[in-house]
């Protein structure tokens, strides 16, 4: 009988995706980590490693593409990985700030293969692992920018608006497999790249903040306490299709002033 639950983390290496990979762990999951840079624990790059076994954590190295996928395919063979309870998309990148009516078509592409395809195609994977077991969760990461953006985001909020249309797409197709799929759509959440953009725009750091009821931005273990949620038995395998919000009500707040 099977005891170990399984879970698969695409971007494990980030802000959010290594809040879950520690959550799913302290919660005894065997988590599979996949990241386009293998390292080691005091985090020197491990260019010649395709795999690395971290106690209960296997990390793979892994990039967005078709041929990729075949070759996690036999990745995930070698590891006698044949089921999986849970997979959670949290792979992204950023987009180059140009004017939209300049972007080079071949940034569009980057963003739309790593945040959109990248996501279906893990999502394929998973549910074609999950289907012979009629069970299954699915998270997937949107963003806030799914549904407001600004300016010199248009490839990165149509891939988060896809990654909404999508989830409710595959809920409504594999639901009857007793697979869920969901998604998560943070707003401004404690990251290296949220640190990087307030260093240099102080003032938005105060907007942000000022403009948020809860008075703060969000920790990424904000987001993989809700993920792990969806994953475990202890969430509802009811919830189905959903985009959830966790930007601490800013997204809501049509007050114009400042709290």
């Amino acid at each position: 009988m099977k005891t170990v639950k399984t879970v698969l983390i695409s971007g494990a290496s980030g802000a959010i995706g290594l809040a879950c990979v520690n959550k799913f762990k302290l919660k005894g999951w065997r988590t599979i980590c996949l990241t386009t840079c293998i390292r080691s624990e005091d985090g020197t790059r491990l260019e010649d490693e395709n795999i690395q076994h971290r106690n209960n954590e296997i990390w793979v190295r892994f990039i967005i593409g078709d041929n990729n996928l075949s070759l996690l395919k036999k990745d995930l063979s070698s590891l006698l990985i044949s089921d999986l309870d849970a997979l959670v998309c949290c792979q992204a990148t950023r987009q180059e700030n140009h004017s939209s009516e300049l972007l080079p078509i071949k940034y569009w592409n980057r963003v739309i293969d790593i945040d959109l395809t990248g996501t279906f195609q893990l999502n394929k994977l998973a549910a074609q692992l999950m289907m012979p077991r009629k069970c299954g969760r699915i998270i997937n990461l949107s963003s806030i920018h799914a549904f407001q953006s600004f300016p010199l985001r248009v490839a990165y909020a149509t891939a988060k608006a896809g990654i909404v249309g999508m989830t409710q797409a595959l809920a409504t197709e594999w639901g009857p497999y007793g697979i869920t799929v969901n998604a998560i759509a943070p707003g401004y959440i404690a990251s290296p790249r949220v640190e990087e953009t307030f260093s240099k725009f102080p003032e938005a750091e105060k907007n942000v903040v000022g403009s948020t009821p809860t008075g703060k931005i969000g920790v990424p273990e904000d987001v993989a306490d809700l993920v792990y949620y969806l994953a475990s038995d202890e969430g509802s395998g009811h919830i189905n299709g959903q985009t959830i919000t966790i930007d601490g009500g800013r997204s809501k707040n049509c007050w114009w002033r400042l709290y």
